[in-house]
Parts: C-alpha cells; structure tokens; sequence
C-alpha cells in the first residue's frame, strides 16, 4: 500500500457515512442489500458484488461492467455511457491519476448515481434519478 494511498484513504473515512446519513432509498437497499456484507471486499470482490447487484435490482437487461485499468475509464469518460449499464471501477483510489479519473466521471452529465466504497466505486448512469454522490462506509 503506498503512501497515498494511506492518505486517501484517511480522507475517506472522515467523509464516509454509514446506512443512517444515506436518504435515498434506493441507495440505502443497495447498501443494505449488495455492499454491507464485508466478506465481498476481499478477492473476487467486484466480481460478488456484480453479482449481488444484479440480483437485487432484478433487472435482466443491466450490463454490469468491472473496469480496472485506466484506459477503460477514460474511455467511458470520453463516450456516452449507456442507460442500462452498471459501472464497478475497481480501487479507485490507488493513485491520484485514477481518483481524478473516477471524480471526472462521476461528474459526467449522464451519470446519475455514483456510489464509492474506497475499494470499488459504483456509478450508476440512470437518467430518471437526481444526480448524487454517496461516500459509503461499508462496516
């Protein structure tokens, strides 16, 4: 683990908020439901989580899409994101270079929801939501 990373990392947990801040509750059944069991952050955890996302929201025609290197990202960022697709971007906050680029699309205009959890960032580009960001704290 770098230093920056420690660092990021310290800064997280003084933004995170756990299920009792979270007022959406759409936000708050996907945190209860997909991201709250701490087992699915170890290896194979984006994977899981794909997983449990899918079968919570009980949609057949969500793409679910693991991006984990920084190429992927910024092509997401330079092209329209479609409506029926789910993003997990894996560590989002290993370097200054990728937290830049996770916050560059977060901030996209055809991303509603944008959910990160430190080790996984979640975005959401569905068009019927307001557009808001959620720092969660997963324990």
């Amino acid at each position: 683990m770098s230093l920056y990373s420690i660092y990021s990392y310290l800064f997280y947990l003084c933004q995170a908020r756990s299920e009792y801040y979270v007022h959406s509750p759409f936000v708050y059944s996907v945190m209860q439901n997909c991201i709250r069991e701490r087992s699915i952050f170890h290896i194979g955890e984006a994977r899981r989580l794909s997983e449990r996302i899918k079968k919570h929201l009980l949609i057949a025609d969500t793409d679910i899409q693991i991006i984990d290197d920084d190429h992927t990202i910024i092509s997401y960022i330079e092209s329209t994101t479609p409506p029926s697709s789910i993003l997990i971007i894996k560590n989002p906050h290993t370097s200054r270079y990728r937290e830049k680029l996770f916050s560059t699309l977060c901030q996209r205009q055809d991303i509603s929801l944008s959910i990160d959890t430190f080790f996984n960032g979640i975005i959401f580009p569905m068009r019927d939501m307001t557009k808001e960001h959620f720092v969660l704290n997963y324990f």
